[in-house]
């Protein structure tokens, strides 16, 4: 999550070794990556999914932080420095909404019947 156009598709390209140059993400996109370690082992994936056009979709956040994925997630906020004066309102509207939605997910996860 992040800012528009601050380098999250950079970044996950970077990540998954991918060298093409990045097409604009227009709402939510999903890519995954499966890296193996040295004693030849099927390796871990790692779902990925970019939520673009900066904070005008963050209510997508429901759709991939989930109840069942909430404990195995990471989320990385990027923040676009060439308006550093933005900087901090995006970061702490993107912690916000990010608390809001693990809060939400960990209480369905709670108030689910075992």
């Amino acid at each position: 999550v992040g800012s528009k156009g601050a380098g999250k598709s950079t970044l996950i390209n970077a990540f998954i070794g991918k060298d093409d140059a990045p097409k604009p993400t227009t709402a939510l996109e999903y890519r995954f990556a499966r890296r193996s370690s040295n004693n030849n082992s099927a390796g871990a994936v790692a779902n990925i999914w970019e939520l673009g056009g900066g904070t005008q979709l963050s209510e997508l956040l429901k759709d991939v932080l989930r109840p069942e994925r909430i404990s195995r997630s990471v989320v990385a906020i990027v923040l676009d420095m060439s308006e550093p004066g933005d900087a901090l309102k995006t970061l702490t509207y993107w912690l916000q909404a990010l608390r809001k939605q693990v809060d939400a997910a960990v209480a369905a996860m709670t108030s689910q019947p075992t």
